[in-house]
């Protein structure tokens, strides 16, 4: 079976990858990986011994394919693509500048052979930037993409330290949100203070939910049921 990696691009959250036999990789490797038809230039976040031990829920994709380890002429095309995406970032924040949604870009990102361009934004309500990405399109010569993500994964992008000191979930391997709920917390006996049971992105922490099952089996209560006031 290939091995399993969680990889990431600087701009985006983490996604999973395989492997080939015979490829060394480490935590920290530069990668080319081709996901979607096109190749990404990725560093590996997490390596795993095979698919079932990557934890968390299963991915909603399949995972993509360690194609190579970056070499020094992917290095150095990354880079101009990193300063063709913050320009991509500056285009789109200006031509939303009047929009109502508090809308601003979270990252831009080429793919290596700048076939394609993603761009992720936020927005307090929902926002329609097809407009925006044709415009980029005709600028960069490039199939664009402009993604509405919600708060959470804002985070994941951005990425940060969690208060338990190590690098956050939702940047390192989780690939998929979990609802959580204020009850999680209250069946671990934690502090219902926000500067406790929230994360960076002012949400409930996701590891509210990973010791959710084992907390109320030992107190000899079933599973927490979900609620109507879950966060996902």
């Amino acid at each position: 079976m290939p091995r399993l990696v969680t990889v990431a691009l600087p701009e985006t959250r983490c996604f999973a990858a395989t492997v080939p036999e015979g490829l060394e990789v480490a935590v920290g490797t530069p990668c080319v990986v081709e996901r979607g038809g096109a190749p990404e230039l990725c560093r590996v976040r997490l390596v795993l011994d095979d698919a079932d031990a990557c934890p968390g829920p299963p991915p909603a994709t399949p995972p993509a394919r360690v194609l190579r380890c970056a070499t020094d002429d992917d290095l150095a095309r990354d880079a101009v693509n990193h300063q063709l995406g913050e320009q991509a970032m500056e285009q789109f924040d200006r031509e939303a500048m009047n929009a109502p949604q508090g809308v601003h870009a979270v990252a831009a990102r080429f793919s290596l052979d700048r076939s394609r361009l993603l761009v992720v934004y936020h927005a307090d309500q929902r926002f329609d930037a097809r407009r925006i990405a044709a415009s980029l399109k005709r600028r960069f010569q490039a199939e664009t993409e402009a993604r509405q993500v919600g708060i959470r994964d804002e985070a994941g992008v951005l990425g940060g330290i969690g208060s338990c000191g190590r690098a956050t979930c939702c940047a390192t391997w989780l690939q998929r949100f979990r609802p959580v709920n204020v009850r999680m917390a209250k069946a671990q006996g934690l502090s219902l203070n926000p500067s406790t049971i929230n994360g960076s992105c002012g949400r409930l922490k996701c590891c509210l939910a990973y010791e959710t099952g084992e907390t109320r089996q030992a107190a000899g209560a079933g599973p927490t049921p979900e609620s109507e006031e879950d966060e996902t």
